[in-house]
């Protein structure tokens, strides 16, 4: 269920298993042609870090911004509580599908970031490389907004040409950005690239029917609950613990929320969904200033259960886990105080290539007792028990943002009713 490795920046030989491993030869050969795709791009990183300079290195930590996580949890709410409810609704839905498909490409493969020290990083990233979550993100979200702009809103050709290109810059800074901050390699970002059309691809086909169902169906709810257990018990993990499978979870519970709050949706009368929707036009001073107010107000309350909520559930998790006789760890805290390097190395070694050393081994151990240990460190159920320990994170994240996702649908509807924005 995870990858096993170990310090990556010893001196010894270290094998890194995945689960993909378990398919025998054909997933030795899928890592290992991936494995080279990866190193074989050095070159090119090594020529761009050539150009670096202080004011280049602020300016693509910039473009970096724009696709990673935090950006978009402002982008998001812009979004649903200003420009368009449905736009909104389904950006996020889409962001969690292609944290998922990321995420679960990358600990399955658990293949390394750009070897150091030929390149050298701008900055520290723990969790494993192919494919680029900023690629795939850079694809999907800024071009979904593009195409759902062009089928749904008349806008001008001069506008949506203007569009088109702010959008095309959006997307090639972010993924190029990667490449110069020397976190990721070509192949990195060539697949997450791909990943993210082929997802784009399929949401569009889809994203309207997925809306409507989500509003008029009474299954919608529990489907919702039911698959993102499901989504969640499936995702590989990763041992030592990365940020990958609580950022899925982080998603499949503001997924969850939004289609509890969409499904449930009872707003008062004259309540809508979006600022710019409502149907009488209003004046560019007003919406100005009801904007602003909405995003102030709506992300401080949001912010504000997020951080109730988590000192409410972690010590309730942390009773309940306790009392099953397991012990609860925190892997976030193991991150902070632990964080590995999945920077190429050569300590980097795949199965099948050389036999995994043990400095503390006074003999050699045979094949069959190494996969048995391996097997052991590696198996993992679904709410991260290690040998009788628990990631409480994981049921902590999901439920509080399950809960944000919540009040972002509907509970920020009701407080900007309440105080007549």
């Amino acid at each position: 269920r995870g990858c096993v490795n170990s310090k990556m920046d010893s001196d010894e030989r270290v094998v890194v298993r995945a689960p993909i491993d378990r398919l025998g030869e054909a997933g030795h050969c899928i890592r290992s042609r991936l494995l080279t795709a990866i190193l074989y791009g050095t070159p090119l990183l090594v020529v761009v870090q050539k150009y670096r300079t202080p004011s280049r290195d602020v300016i693509m930590k910039i473009c970096s911004f724009f696709g990673n996580e935090d950006f978009y949890t402002l982008l998001i709410p812009i979004l649903l509580w200003i420009v368009d409810g449905r736009l909104g609704r389904l950006f996020l839905l889409l962001l969690a599908v292609g944290f998922y498909v990321t995420g679960l490409l990358k600990n399955n493969l658990c293949l390394p970031r750009p070897p150091i020290p030929a390149v050298v990083p701008l900055e520290f990233a723990s969790d494993w490389a192919l494919p680029s979550l900023h690629a795939v993100n850079g694809v999907i979200c800024p071009w979904y907004i593009f195409f759902y702009t062009y089928i749904h809103y008349e806008w001008s050709t001069s506008t949506q040409t203007l569009l088109f290109l702010v959008i095309a810059v959006w997307s090639f800074m972010v993924m190029f950005s990667r490449l110069y901050l020397g976190v990721h390699s070509p192949a990195d970002i060539v697949a997450g690239g791909f990943i993210g059309c082929g997802i784009l691809a399929i949401w569009l086909q889809v994203d309207l029917a997925i809306d409507v169902y989500i509003k008029t169906s009474n299954s919608a709810v529990w489907m919702a609950i039911v698959w993102s257990a499901i989504l969640a018990f499936i995702h590989p993990h990763s041992r030592p613990f990365t940020l990958t499978y609580p950022d899925t979870v982080v998603n499949l519970g503001l997924a969850t929320g939004l289609v509890i709050g969409t499904s449930w949706m009872d707003l008062p009368l004259g309540a809508t969904t979006a600022l710019l929707e409502r149907p009488n036009g209003l004046s560019a001073f007003h919406i100005i200033v009801a904007s602003v107010t909405r995003f102030v107000m709506g992300t401080t309350v949001l912010f504000l259960v997020r951080f109730v909520l988590k000192q409410l559930f972690r010590p309730v998790i942390s009773w309940c886990v306790l009392n099953f006789g397991l012990t609860p760890v925190s892997s976030s805290k193991i991150i902070a105080g632990h964080p590995f390097n999945t920077h190429y190395t050569p300590a980097f070694t795949l199965p099948g290539e050389l036999v995994e050393l043990n400095k503390n081994k006074p003999t050699p151990k045979t094949e069959h007792e190494q996969e048995d240990e391996v097997s052991t460190a590696s198996s993992m159920t679904s709410s991260e028990m290690i040998n009788g320990f628990v990631d409480i994170d994981v049921p902590t994240k999901y439920i509080v943002y399950c809960c944000m996702g919540w009040f972002a649908s509907q509970g920020a509807q009701l407080l900007f009713h309440l105080m007549g924005t």
